[in-house]
């Protein structure tokens, strides 16, 4: 019994001790377009984006069926209330403000890989479709369908 605390009071420090630990990059640096370097930056240690390059974010949420018969009498959702909530790899969260049909606004963001949420997801499908990984490419548009079904029948 008492072996058995010990070994799990020692597992338990060896966990906190090495979850706390700082993430330490190789000092690599990449030349941006405009002769200016950027390092790797933690979690993932991936290089930082440039100063300037973007590319832009568009797309639209639906949700779906609203009834469980057709046709469906029920008022269309308004998303004017709700964002879209891109997380880059590094941490950083940019918000995207929707219309009231659902469609993005466009958004101009640092290329790289982001996970897509919504704001206030309160539908049953949202823990199935959300987070969606969205690559974003420098220059180029990308859309994003976030399509939430609601499971009713």
């Amino acid at each position: 019994m008492i072996i058995g605390l010990l070994l799990l009071l020692g597992l338990g420090t060896w966990w906190l001790w090495n979850s706390r630990q700082p993430t330490a990059c190789t000092a690599d640096a990449m030349q941006c377009p405009d002769g200016s370097y950027v390092g790797r930056v933690p979690p993932k240690c991936e290089f930082a984006p440039c100063e300037g390059e973007s590319g832009t974010v568009t797309g639209r949420v639906e949700v779906g069926p609203l009834c469980p018969v057709e046709p469906c009498e029920a008022d269309p959702i308004d998303f004017s209330s709700r964002q879209v909530i891109l997380e880059s790899s590094l941490g950083r969260e940019i918000l995207v403000s929707l219309y009231a049909d659902g469609t993005f606004y466009p958004t101009k963001v640092a290329p790289g890989t982001y996970q897509a949420t919504l704001t206030d997801c309160v539908w049953l499908g949202c823990e199935s479709e959300l987070p969606k990984t969205v690559i974003v490419t420098k220059d180029q548009t990308t859309e994003i369908l976030i399509d939430i079904d609601t499971g009713i029948r």
